[in-house]
C-alpha cells in the first residue's frame, strides 16, 4: 500500500482516527468543546520569548548575510594616502571596501562573516587617525586572490571605545543614551565606572563589603567605583524599582573629598536618567551637596540607642505568610512612597506581621538594613518594636514619630543620624515608619 507523505497527511490520519470521518468535526462536537472550555483562549506568547527570537534572528542574519550595506571608503582612503604611503598594497585593499557588514556600533566587517570563517588568515591591525569616525583600527587579512595579497577584513571604531560612556552593566553606549554614565576621565585622571565582581577590593570594612556584595548580585541595583589610577577612591550604591530610585551608599576616602559630588552625579545618571523620583538619607554635614543636585529635605532621622525593652505582650503578632503580602505591600507603599515589592520579598525571612480580624496593621522585616517596621497605629508599632530590641537595642526613627517621646524615656541616647531628602514627587507618610532600615548613605571611608 503506498504511503502518503504529502504535507498534512499525518494530521488527516490522526484526525480521521479521532473523528471517524477524515478529521472533520461535527457541529455537535464543536458545541460540546465550547461548553467544556467556554473561556479557553490561546495563551499569549511571553514577551521575553519574542525578544529572544528577535535577537536570535538578528544574530543569524548578521552571521549569514552576504549582501551587506553600501560603504564609501573615500574618507578612509584619503587618510591612508597621508599615513600609509609605505603600504600602497593596503591602500589598494582599502579602496575595494565598498560593502560593510555591521556587527555592532563598535565594529564593521568588510567581508561576509561566512567567508571569514572559511578563509580568515589574520595579518595584523593598522591604525588610521583623523577619519570621520576619529581613530579607527583596521584588521588586515591575507587574500592571495586579490592584487597585493591582502584585503581589509573589518574596522573597529577605536575612538568610540576610548570615549563612549558605559551603562550600569559595563557595556559601551552612545553618549546621551538612556542609562549612560558620563565618562569624565582621561589617562591619569579620576575615572568612574561600574564595579565588576572581580574588581571588588578586599580591604573594604565588613558592613560596606556586605552591602556592595548585595548590590553586585541584585539585578535592579547599581555599584559605581571611583578610581585614581589603580587606587579605589570611593564607592556608590543604589537601586531602582518601578520608576523610583534609592541611593544607599556614597562613601569616599578621607583624602579624596572632591570625589563625593562626581560619584553622586554619576549614580544619579545611572539610576534616574529620565529624572525618576529618588530618595537619599544624607548625613547633616552633606545636606548642602544633595540640595545642589535637586534634592529637598523632608525630615530628620534620629538614632534611638540603648533602649530598655519590655516583653512582647500581644498575641496578634505572627510569622509573615503569603496571604499577608498584599497588606504588607500596601502599608509599605503608603509609608515610603516607593513600590519596592521585590526588595521586601527578598528580605522576608523571620518577618512578622500584626493582624486583627484578618487585616494586616503592621509588619516587621529584621533583615532589611537596620530593620524595617511599618504600622498604622502607635500601639501596633510599639508592639512590633519589642520584637526588634532583643536582637538590636537601637533603631532609626523619623523626627515626627508618635512614639519618639516614649522611646526617648527608655533610651540611653538619642542623636540625629541623617536627613531624608527627596528629588521629584514621592509622597511619604513618615509617621507610619517605626523603624527605618537605611541610615546615612554618605560619609568618609570607615575603617574597622
Amino acid at each position: 500500500m503506498p504511503c502518503d507523505l504529502s504535507p498534512g497527511s499525518a494530521h488527516r490520519t490522526v484526525g480521521g482516527a479521532r473523528g471517524g470521518s477524515g478529521g472533520a468535526r461535527t457541529p455537535d462536537s464543536n458545541a460540546m468543546q465550547q461548553q467544556i472550555h467556554p473561556q479557553r483562549k490561546p495563551a499569549p506568547r511571553a514577551l521575553h520569548l519574542v525578544a529572544y527570537e528577535q535577537e536570535y534572528l538578528a544574530w543569524y542574519q548578521r552571521e549569514n548575510s552576504t549582501t551587506g550595506e553600501p560603504f564609501d571608503p573615500g574618507p578612509l582612503v584619503a587618510a591612508a594616502r597621508r599615513q600609509w604611503r609605505q603600504w600602497p598594497h593596503l591602500i589598494a585593499a582599502l579602496e575595494r571596501c565598498t560593502m560593510r557588514f555591521p556587527e555592532s556600533l563598535l565594529y564593521d566587517h568588510f567581508v561576509p562573516r561566512r567567508v571569514q570563517r572559511l578563509s580568515w588568515k589574520f595579518a595584523g591591525t593598522y591604525f588610521l587617525d583623523h577619519t570621520p569616525w576619529g581613530e579607527v583600527a583596521l584588521d588586515v587579512i591575507h587574500d592571495p586572490d586579490n592584487p597585493g595579497g591582502f584585503m581589509i577584513g573589518g574596522m573597529e571604531y577605536f575612538e568610540r571605545i576610548m570615549t563612549w560612556p558605559m551603562n550600569k552593566y559595563g557595556d559601551l553606549v552612545p553618549p546621551g543614551a538612556p542609562g549612560a554614565i558620563p565618562r569624565k576621565q582621561r589617562a591619569g585622571a579620576m575615572r568612574i565606572a561600574p564595579l565588576q565582581p572581580n574588581d571588588r577590593p578586599g580591604q573594604l570594612p565588613g558592613a560596606l563589603l556586605a552591602r556592595v556584595r548585595w548590590h553586585l548580585h541584585t539585578p535592579y541595583a547599581t555599584v559605581l567605583a571611583a578610581w585614581h589610577g589603580e587606587q579605589l577612591a570611593g564607592l556608590a550604591t543604589g537601586w531602582r524599582l518601578n520608576g523610583a530610585a534609592c541611593i544607599t551608599t556614597v562613601v569616599v576616602r578621607p583624602d579624596a573629598p572632591a570625589v563625593h559630588t562626581a560619584l553622586a552625579e554619576a549614580l544619579l545618571a545611572a539610576l534616574g536618567p529620565d529624572g525618576a523620583p529618588c530618595v537619599v538619607h544624607a548625613s547633616p554635614a552633606h545636606v548642602a551637596r544633595w540640595t545642589a543636585l535637586g534634592f529637598a529635605p523632608r525630615y530628620e532621622l534620629l538614632r534611638v540607642a540603648g533602649v530598655r525593652f519590655a516583653e512582647a505582650q500581644r498575641p496578634a503578632v505572627a510569622l509573615l505568610e503569603p496571604p499577608h503580602w498584599l497588606g504588607v505591600f500596601r502599608l509599605d507603599r503608603m509609608a515610603s512612597g516607593l513600590d519596592r515589592r521585590p526588595l521586601l520579598l527578598e528580605h522576608a525571612y523571620l518577618a512578622q506581621v500584626y493582624t486583627e480580624q484578618g487585616r494586616v496593621r503592621g509588619f516587621y522585616l529584621p533583615l532589611l538594613g537596620d530593620g524595617l517596621i511599618v504600622a498604622d497605629d502607635p500601639a501596633v508599632g510599639l508592639e512590633l518594636q519589642r520584637w526588634l530590641f532583643p536582637v538590636q537595642p537601637q533603631l532609626l526613627l523619623p523626627e515626627s514619630s508618635p512614639v519618639l517621646e516614649v522611646l526617648s524615656a527608655r533610651a540611653a541616647a538619642v542623636s540625629t543620624e541623617a536627613v531624608c531628602l527627596v528629588r521629584g514627587p514621592l509622597p511619604r507618610q513618615a509617621e507610619l515608619l517605626y523603624a527605618e532600615p537605611y541610615g546615612a548613605a554618605d560619609g568618609a571611608w570607615a575603617e574597622e
